[in-house]
C-alpha cells in the first residue's frame, strides 16, 4: 500500500467526484443572455454546488455533482451527473435550450471536514507552505494568490490562520475516522456545514 506523504494532514482531508462540461461554441445572444453584464465566473451556494465560467472560443465550462456521485466510492464515469446539473442550467437560462456540451471529465477534488482549505506552513519546515482542500475555483485561486503573498510580502500580508491552520479543530475527532470510516465521517460533517448555514 502507498504511503501517504503526511499522515496527519491526509486525515484532514478527503476526496469527492465532481464533473466538468465543455460547451459548443455559443452565439453573441447566447453568452449574453448568461453574462449580461460581462463575463463573470457564477456558482451557487448549495453543499453540491454548481459553476459555470466563459472560456475560450465563446464556449462555457461548467461543472457539479450529485448527492450519490460526489461521495461514491467508485469512479462513476457516466455523464448523468453533470446532465443533471446542464439541464438545471437551460431551465434557468431558457436561451441555451439547444446548446449541446460536446466533452466531459469527471474527477476527484480534495475537501476538508468543514468544506474550508487548508493554508498553512509545515510544522517543521517553514520554507513548505500546504494548501489543500480548496474546493472550487474559488477557493483554489483565493490560496495560490494568499500563499503567493505570504512568500513575496509577509509582513504586509494579512495573517488568516485562525481560519486555515492545519491543526484547527472540527466536529468530528480524529478517531471518529476508524470508527465510520472517512467517507462516512466527512459526509457527515458536510451535513452539519449544510445545515448550519
Amino acid at each position: 500500500m502507498k504511503k501517504e506523504f503526511n499522515e496527519a494532514i491526509s486525515k484532514k482531508i478527503y476526496h469527492v467526484q465532481t464533473y466538468l462540461a465543455i460547451s459548443e461554441p455559443l452565439s453573441k445572444e447566447e453568452m449574453k443572455s448568461l453574462f449580461p453584464k460581462g463575463e463573470l465566473m457564477c456558482w451557487d451556494t448549495r453543499i453540491l454546488y454548481g459553476h459555470y465560467r466563459p472560456i475560450a472560443g465563446n464556449r462555457i465550462i461548467v461543472g457539479g455533482s450529485t448527492s450519490r456521485a460526489t461521495y461514491y466510492p467508485k469512479y462513476l464515469h457516466s455523464p448523468k451527473p453533470i446532465e443533471k446539473f446542464i439541464n438545471g442550467l437551460k431551465e434557468r437560462f431558457p436561451e441555451i435550450k439547444e446548446v449541446n456540451f460536446t466533452h466531459y471529465w469527471a474527477g476527484l477534488i480534495d475537501i476538508t471536514p468543514d468544506l474550508d482549505p487548508l493554508v498553512d506552513y509545515d510544522k517543521y519546515n517553514k520554507s513548505i507552505q500546504y494548501a489543500l482542500g480548496c474546493a472550487g475555483l474559488n477557493w483554489a485561486a483565493y490560496c495560490g494568490d494568499y500563499i503567493a503573498r505570504r512568500v513575496v510580502d509577509p509582513k504586509n500580508t494579512e495573517d488568516l490562520s485562525e481560519f486555515t491552520r492545519i491543526d484547527r479543530k472540527f466536529l468530528f475527532p480524529k478517531y471518529a475516522q476508524k470508527i465510520l470510516g472517512k467517507r462516512i465521517t466527512f459526509a457527515l460533517s458536510h451535513l452539519k456545514e449544510y445545515f448550519s448555514t
